[in-house]
């Protein structure tokens, strides 16, 4: 089921990427976050509730690893590697990966929270939570966590 839902979240992932080659905004973090979000959103206002079951899933590790596809998981990293290449490349890859899942995990609870709840977020209010989560991948590493991180 995760990869048949997942299938047409991925596409819709590449054709608005590809949208997004042809109106030359690669290299745009917040454009890259617009191309992991829509798709889900655009799920939930069809109705459906993969999101908030997606979420479900991505909260156990186990559960993550053990059903989701390498490809499907993978989906999230690839757009950001691919719009915004130079993204977190100062960081360490341990902190690269924290940051995007913890991307993922953040857009996932919020969107499966107002899909149970049958809420409509608006286009400003969805705009608003977009800049939080370019501001999260983009902000730069603090002094103590890279230390921290120097000596682990």
């Amino acid at each position: 089921m995760l990869e048949f839902r997942y299938r047409k979240i991925n596409a819709r992932r590449a054709e608005l990427l590809q949208q997004a080659r042809d109106r030359g905004v690669s290299g745009d973090p917040r454009e890259a976050v617009w191309i992991i979000v829509r798709p889900l959103i655009e799920s939930i206002d069809a109705g459906e509730m993969f999101v908030p079951f997606l979420a479900r899933v991505s909260a156990n590790p186990r559960a993550f690893a053990e059903y989701l596809p390498p490809q499907v998981a993978d989906s999230t990293a690839n757009v950001l590697r691919e719009m915004v290449p130079g993204l977190m490349s100062g960081m360490p890859e341990r902190a690269r990966l924290g940051r995007e899942v913890q991307l993922y995990n953040s857009v996932l609870s919020l969107l499966a929270e107002l899909a149970r709840g049958h809420q409509r977020i608006s286009e400003a209010q969805l705009s608003n939570y977009v800049d939080g989560w370019v501001g999260m991948l983009t902000a730069p590493m603090s002094p103590a966590t890279s230390g921290l991180m120097g000596h682990e």
